[in-house]
């Protein structure tokens, strides 16, 4: 779990963005480059999404799988 703040939305988004990009996490799939599509779609974003956002959007889902540099492929 990861949670960020900041004084305006924007620079709390920035840093939740940051902080994903910078996560690791080893041995078990994860949502995060989902979440980091999810930061930064423009809909997202205009704070214009509804509950059905997700569900409407599949491009949230187009993303290539990490390299885990730990292990070995």
């Amino acid at each position: 779990k990861v949670t960020a703040w900041a004084q305006t939305p924007e620079a709390a988004i920035r840093r939740m963005d940051r902080a994903l990009r910078e996560f690791r996490v080893r041995g078990v799939s994860t949502n995060i480059d989902f979440v980091i599509n999810l930061l930064k779609h423009p809909t997202f974003l205009s704070n214009q999404y509804t509950t059905k956002f997700i569900d409407t959007t599949p491009e949230l889902f187009d993303f290539t799988p990490r390299k885990d540099r730990a292990m070995r492929s």
